[in-house]
């Protein structure tokens, strides 16, 4: 077999490479005014244990102001919102339903809409956002998670444009830039993703998964040193990060600092054990030592974890066609083939058809 070809593939090896977004904490609606009325005095009680995250303690207050005042929507409201931060959603969406029965209102259909969001119910989170959105315009949260839910449907320019409303209502929403950068990364606007990334950072210098995802933009843009030293702040900030750690393997990697990816994937190992991606990661740096045994160990490790997991066969595939063993490199290719991976029709076509 033709040793050029080996050499070719060899610098095809597909590397896993992770990136997240995040969700924006809920807020809580105060009572418009304080006096001596019992229920308000336990309600305000309620939102004070709440803003001390005692959401147990809150959810009392709320369940005592309720028994005083059976009409108290906002006791109800807020309530459910604690309700959600102990991920309690099916009796969250319970008592914002009776909120909005006693009184409609932006504030309980945005917490419905949340509610439902967190138990994958889309389309009626999408509906509740948009009904938040029609009483109240000036609802940044509401449109911040229906930009999510857009987001997910792939429908990024439509995301982008609530993440501006977002932001143009609460212009320290460093979370909403730093989703809108993500939306404007499926678009391949990369220059506008690390715009809004450091804008993002401006505001929240501490925030980890933020620099992770600059890293991984300018990994994109063949900036890979700017991308390490991305993600080695993230890892700053969070030590047990071990996205980050992987991403910084792989940054590593590519400026042929095998060494340094090898610790990196092993600390992300360390952290999670049954991270597949590092696995593969890891094997892919192996195989670039010529140690092609232990790469197809990694490999192998992968697929053990994850079955379905399409780049590990393919890479697999490539070790194993450096040591002579084209039948199993082409059942490798096929199985990636098989599992959507189109590239792997290029390896079978060159060496397995024939």
């Amino acid at each position: 077999m033709n040793m050029c070809k080996k050499t070719l593939f060899s610098f095809l090896l597909v590397f896993s490479f992770i990136s997240i977004c995040s969700a924006q904490k809920d807020s809580i609606v105060v009572a418009s005014t304080v006096d001596e009325h019992k229920a308000e005095k336990l309600y305000n009680e309620g939102v004070s244990l709440y803003q001390s995250q005692k959401y147990a303690e809150a959810i009392s207050k709320f369940d005592e102001a309720i028994k005083e005042q059976p009409d108290f929507d906002k006791a109800y409201s807020n309530r459910g919102i604690a309700k959600i931060e102990l991920k309690k959603y099916d009796e969250a969406v319970q008592d914002f339903e009776a909120a909005l029965k006693i009184k409609p209102s932006d504030y309980s259909y945005y917490g419905r809409g949340k509610a439902r969001y967190e138990l994958r119910n889309t389309n009626e989170a999408l509906d509740d956002f948009n009904k938040a959105i029609d009483l109240n315009s000036n609802n940044s949260q509401a449109f911040y998670y229906r930009a999510g839910i857009l987001f997910q449907l792939k429908k990024y320019q439509e995301a982008i444009l609530d993440y501006d409303k977002s932001i143009g209502l609460n212009n320290d929403f460093a979370l909403a830039y730093n989703d809108r950068a993500s939306a404007k990364r499926q678009l391949e606007d990369y220059k506008g993703a690390l715009e809004d990334y450091t804008r993002a950072l401006v505001i929240d210098d501490k925030a980890d998964f933020v620099y992770n995802n600059r890293g991984s933009v300018k990994m994109l843009t063949e900036d890979i040193k700017g991308a390490s030293d991305d993600f080695s702040k993230a890892i700053k900030i969070n030590p047990k990060y071990y996205l980050a750690y992987n991403n910084r393997g792989k940054a590593k990697s590519e400026l042929k600092d095998y060494a340094g990816a090898l610790e990196d994937f092993d600390a992300a190992l360390k952290i999670k054990p049954e991270y597949a991606y590092a696995i593969n990661n890891r094997g892919n740096v192996k195989h670039k030592q010529g140690k092609y045994q232990e790469a197809i160990a990694d490999f192998d490790k992968a697929i053990s974890i994850d079955p379905n997991y399409a780049y590990a066969y393919l890479n697999r595939g490539i070790s194993r066609e450096m040591l002579r063993d084209d039948k199993g490199a082409c059942t490798d290719w096929q199985k990636a083939a098989e599992l959507g991976l189109n590239i792997a029709s290029n390896y079978i076509n060159l060496q397995c058809n024939r």
